[in-house]
């Protein structure tokens, strides 16, 4: 169970990281920085939905460890937030900085691995045919 909460953090934290480093141009920057709120969202919505799907299969007196980011949308988003917070203040960098570079192309497929993750189950997210690792535009921005 803690390689599948595992596999699944690391997806999507290559999707957060993707999109939350080097992005030109201010519409550009702007839409960049609406689908990483977005992304967030979509994170922890699937974080969340799969992490509850695991936990149930624990005793009971074992679920009173789990984490709360992996309990609650809510607190997921903020765990990120402050994560976040933390890497910015560490690089020195301001959100804004975030987002400056920007493409077309890193928008898309910011958009098209949105919508894997969207699509993909838990079940799936979980095996080794991950559409999401396996995905072009996930893989895309993974490398920028």
């Amino acid at each position: 169970m803690n390689h599948t909460i595992k596999s699944l953090f690391v997806s999507i934290a290559v999707l957060l990281f993707a999109m939350n480093c080097g992005k030109s141009g201010g519409n550009l920057a702007a839409e960049m920085q609406a689908l990483a709120a977005k992304s967030k969202e979509i994170a922890c919505s699937k974080t969340v939905e799969c992490a509850g799907e695991q936990f149930s299969k624990m005793p009971e007196s074992q679920r009173k460890f789990i984490p709360p980011m992996l309990q609650s949308k809510e607190a997921c988003m903020e765990s990120m937030e402050k994560s976040a917070a933390e890497q910015r203040a560490k690089s020195g960098k301001s959100e804004a900085d975030e987002f400056k570079d920007t493409t077309p192309e890193k928008i898309q497929a910011a958009k098209d691995c949105l919508a894997i993750i969207e699509k993909t189950s838990c079940s799936e997210m979980m095996s080794p045919n991950n559409p999401i690792q396996k995905s072009e535009a996930c893989q895309f921005l993974s490398r920028k």
